[in-house]
């Protein structure tokens, strides 16, 4: 695959572009990066199905389009699945570009056949691919460009800086199966042999790791956890008193939660695999550690032993993160996908 190669400068295109996501929050989620430092010639919009079906503009950006399906209910799913059949029609007809920013392989969770039937017709349909690092596959042929996540020291610059408690290790973010937290909390029975001790910050996927992560903490003394959503300075104050945090994941690709610590100065223990090698490299010794296999204390120990050792006054190098040039970057990509799009036509 030979990703494509877009014009290094913007040529001022008035754009109007809709994204699949909320408007910014004033929190950390994804949509900030992509809204900060976009030039003044591209309009965003966030995404409403009165936007969607109804309003006016040029290019639709979807991150995880399976989320223009889910819902908590099965008339919510059949009312959204009918609503993307139309946008989906009104995409074509009126001949608007497609960028599709590719964040994950697959799912997190998987969906029915309908699901894949509607988001590989959007696949079909998208002018651009948008990935996070140069190792994501996308479709055979189809222009692609990469866009790195971007950091966020400057977001908490003004944040103060906290001491880290002595052997806390910290694992956060939205708790899924998937990310491993049950071989975790095994390492931290009540005669485990460390002197470190876990910390456990996010709201769970479902009530069986509730379960779970509510039974280690009552039955050891060596673990503790705050199972909700927390506000960002809470996630910022509790990133600063960990030592390492740990990302136990029994499957990891592209990672948030990896550049949220690294901006506030704390190494991560994350899984062995390219997209972590790579970035191993990017930012520096001791910053990325990696594990193979299943975890063990004995991983974490070194983790925390080599991290401790290397960062010592330094800092990780986070260049061409910034905000400013991840908005540049997505504007010269929504030009390229109008232009594609409308060669076509």
């Amino acid at each position: 695959m030979t990703e494509h190669q877009p014009k290094d400068d913007s040529s001022g295109r008035p754009l109007t572009v809709l994204q699949s996501l909320d408007p910014p929050d004033g929190t950390t989620k994804y949509v900030v990066q992509v809204a900060t430092g976009m030039p003044a010639n591209i309009e965003l919009k966030y995404f409403s199905w009165r936007n969607a079906l109804f309003g006016k503009y040029d290019v639709f950006h979807v991150h995880w389009p399976e989320f223009l399906l889910r819902a908590d209910s099965k008339l919510k799913t059949t009312l959204k699945t009918v609503a993307l059949m139309v946008f989906l029609a009104r995409l074509e007809v009126t001949r608007k570009a497609v960028v599709r920013t590719i964040h994950n392989e697959e799912p997190h969770e998987s969906g029915g056949r309908l699901e894949k039937y509607l988001t590989d017709r959007l696949e079909r349909m998208t002018s651009l691919f948008i990935r996070l690092n140069p190792v994501t596959p996308y479709p055979a042929g189809a222009p692609c460009v990469t866009i790195p996540h971007g950091h966020y020291v400057d977001w908490f610059a003004d944040k103060p800086s906290l001491e880290s408690v002595e052997g806390r290790i910290l694992s956060c973010g939205l708790i899924r199966p998937y990310k491993g937290i049950e071989e975790l909390l095994a390492l931290y029975g009540a005669n485990a042999p460390t002197e470190t001790s876990l910390r456990i910050v996010g709201k769970p996927r479902d009530s069986d790791l509730k379960d779970i992560i509510e039974t280690a903490c009552r039955e050891s003394g060596k673990v503790s956890a705050r199972l909700e959503f927390v506000p960002d300075d809470d996630l910022v104050r509790e990133i600063y008193e960990s030592e390492l945090v740990v990302l136990p994941y029994r499957k990891m690709h592209n990672s948030g939660i990896v550049f949220l610590a690294l901006s506030l100065q704390r190494p991560v223990l994350v899984p062995k695999n390219e997209v972590n090698n790579i970035l191993a490299s990017e930012v520096g010794t001791g910053w990325i550690n990696t594990f193979s296999g299943d975890i063990s204390l004995d991983q974490i120990h070194d983790a925390l032993a080599v991290a401790k050792e290397a960062v010592r006054g330094s800092l990780p190098n986070l260049e061409g993160r910034d905000w400013a040039s991840v908005g540049k970057a997505h504007a010269s990509g929504y030009e390229t996908a109008y232009a594609l799009r409308r060669a076509r036509t």
